[in-house]
């Protein structure tokens, strides 16, 4: 049980790895700039 558990979090890692390329990158450069923008203010 604890085996296919630790497996089954292991493939979470993996895409979540894979959407952070795709989705997180573009995202942080969102944050950054709101972030510069408000400090700005």
């Amino acid at each position: 049980m604890a085996g296919i558990y630790g497996e089954y979090i292991q493939d979470i890692g993996i895409i979540l790895e894979e959407h952070w390329k795709t989705i997180g990158e573009p995202l942080e450069d969102i944050i950054k700039s709101t972030a510069g923008n408000s400090s700005n203010a």
